[in-house]
């Protein structure tokens, strides 16, 4: 029995359900250019590239008005916010974008990750600047995300925690 595949671009990634692939490399490296094109930009010239669709994508620097809540964020971002994320990471609804730290703002981006209901999360490292309370929640959601049938890739710089498969550039 084959397994579904998810994302495949050549020899570099094959991406399954529950699989992670973590993308190491030092700065310049590329990771963050490839995650765009996989969630963006959908354009590998040249390249072998199966993708299937839908993916819910983090960045550096996600869409947000300073003077907007977290819950209108949330609201505006998913047409949905569920209090108990917010709750699980210490963030208030009413809190103004433009008042939170960047750590916080990051939490905001990983709570609406984790509300869409996407099989595949393209993250760019998701637990910058987080704290390590938030960051072990993280990635017991991640890991719950992953049990149940979902797919990651994550561009990060730190040993990742979770089982996966990983790419240098």
């Amino acid at each position: 029995m084959t397994k579904k595949i998810l994302v495949k671009i050549g020899e570099l990634l094959t991406l399954f359900p529950s699989s992670l692939v973590v993308v190491y490399g030092p700065n310049g490296s590329g990771k963050t250019t490839l995650l765009k094109k996989i969630a963006l930009s959908h354009v590998f010239p040249g390249e072998n590239i199966q993708i299937e669709f839908p993916a819910a994508y983090l960045g550096h620097k996600f869409g947000t008005k300073l003077s907007q809540s977290v819950k209108d964020y949330l609201l505006f971002c998913l047409g949905a916010m569920d209090p108990a994320y917010l709750t699980r990471y210490s963030l208030k609804e009413d809190a103004k974008i433009g008042e939170l730290s960047f750590g916080q703002i990051q939490k905001v981006g990983l709570i609406r990750i984790l509300m869409s209901k996407e099989p595949i999360w393209i993250l760019d490292e998701p637990l910058a600047h987080v704290d390590e309370v938030s960051k072990n929640l993280f990635l017991e959601d991640l890991n719950a995300y992953l049990a149940s049938g979902g797919a990651a890739i994550i561009a990060s710089h730190d040993t990742f925690p979770l089982p996966h498969e990983s790419i240098y550039l």
